[in-house]
C-alpha cells in the first residue's frame, strides 16, 4: 500500500505539471506582432507569414522572413497564426514554429487545422526553429524535418509543402520561460542552449523558396 499510494502521489504530481506546461504553451508570448511590408510592390504576389512564438525567437524569425520576401519582390503580411481568420486573398503561405515537446505550438497546430482545405490550393513553405544544433555546424540535425514531417505535416496529406522544411537554429535561456518549463526541463536533463540564432540561414532558406 505505501507503494500504490507513492506511485498516486507521483503521477499527480506529473500530471499537473504536464497540466501546466501545455497550458502555458497555449499561453503564448507578448512577443507576438503583425507587420506588412512591400506595398510598392505592385505587382508581387502577396504572401502571408504565419507564425506562433512562445518567448519571441521565432517571431524574429517569422519577421526576417517576411523581409527578405519582400525585397524580393513579394507583397507580404507577418502575422500570429491564432489571429489568423482568412487566407484567401495569398497566393503563399509560410508557416513557422518552434519544436514544442516534440510538435509545433497549438497556434500553428490550429491555423493548419483550420486552413487546411485552402492550404491545400496554394504554395506553402513551411519552418521550424530548434536548438538542437550540430556543435561543427552551426546547423539544425538534419532528423528535425522528419520530425516534422512525421509529428504535423503527415495530418494534412493533402497539403503539399514545398521541399526543404526550413530549419532555423533558434534560442533558449532557462531566464525566459515559465518556471514549470524550468522544473521539467531540468529533470529530464535538458541544458541551456544560449542564442543560437543565424539569419544567414533564414535568408539564405527564404531566398531558396
Amino acid at each position: 500500500k505505501p507503494y500504490t499510494k507513492q506511485s498516486t502521489i507521483n503521477s499527480t504530481i506529473f500530471m499537473f505539471i504536464l497540466s501546466i506546461v501545455l497550458t502555458s504553451s497555449v499561453a503564448g508570448s507578448a512577443a507576438l506582432f503583425e507587420k506588412s511590408c512591400g506595398s510598392d510592390n505592385i505587382s508581387g504576389k502577396k504572401v502571408l507569414v504565419a507564425y506562433d512564438s512562445k518567448h519571441g525567437s521565432t517571431a524574429m524569425i517569422a519577421e526576417t522572413v517576411g523581409d527578405v520576401l519582400c525585397e524580393n519582390g513579394f507583397q507580404t503580411d507577418i502575422r500570429p497564426a491564432l489571429n489568423i481568420d482568412d487566407i484567401s486573398p495569398y497566393d503563399a503561405i509560410v508557416l513557422g514554429s518552434p519544436m514544442y515537446y516534440a510538435t509545433f505550438l497549438p497556434g500553428a497546430l490550429s491555423f493548419l487545422e483550420r486552413h487546411q482545405t485552402l492550404l491545400a490550393t496554394k504554395d506553402v513553405a513551411v519552418f521550424a526553429v530548434s536548438t538542437s544544433v550540430n556543435k561543427e555546424t552551426g546547423m539544425v540535425e538534419e532528423n528535425l524535418a522528419r520530425l516534422v514531417n512525421a509529428s504535423v505535416l503527415r495530418k494534412y496529406p493533402e497539403i503539399q509543402v514545398l521541399e526543404p522544411i526550413g530549419l532555423m537554429p533558434g534560442k533558449f535561456f532557462f531566464q525566459e520561460i515559465f518556471p514549470v518549463e524550468i522544473i521539467n526541463l531540468k529533470l529530464t536533463g535538458f541544458e541551456e542552449a544560449g542564442d543560437l540564432r543565424n539569419f544567414d540561414i533564414v535568408r539564405s532558406w527564404t531566398e531558396g523558396i
